[in-house]
């Protein structure tokens, strides 16, 4: 059973799974967390982007210009898949990962500047 939440429990783990391992390590100050949060949100942000930028269709004439200048005029054009349509709308789960994780680093991340 999929819910609508899911991505939102992953995020929730990943931010006790990080503060479990720098408790157990004897590691754990504000700052270690906001930098160790802002790593493991990293990976999500950028591939979310990366699907963000390919659905909005930015290299469908690109990509489009590519397979003609490649394929020859006498062969029958295969139907293919636009670039756009990849990654539709997949990017919000990643973003919904890495964003909370991203905005808890931030916010960890003023106290250390205030004092």
């Amino acid at each position: 059973m999929k819910t609508k939440h899911t991505s939102y429990i992953f995020s929730l783990f990943l931010f006790l799974l990080t503060l479990v391992v720098l408790i157990v390590r004897h590691n754990l100050t504000v700052l270690n967390l906001s930098n160790t949060l802002f790593m493991v949100a990293l990976p999500f942000i950028i591939i979310g982007l990366l699907l963000w930028v390919f659905a909005s269709g930015f290299f469908d004439n690109f990509q489009r210009s590519i397979r003609e200048s490649t394929t020859r005029k006498d062969k029958k054009q295969t139907p293919y898949m636009a670039l756009s349509e990849v990654g539709m709308g997949a990017y919000s789960f990643w973003f919904k990962i890495g964003l909370p994780l991203l905005i808890i680093s931030i916010l960890l991340l003023i106290p250390s500047f205030l004092s």
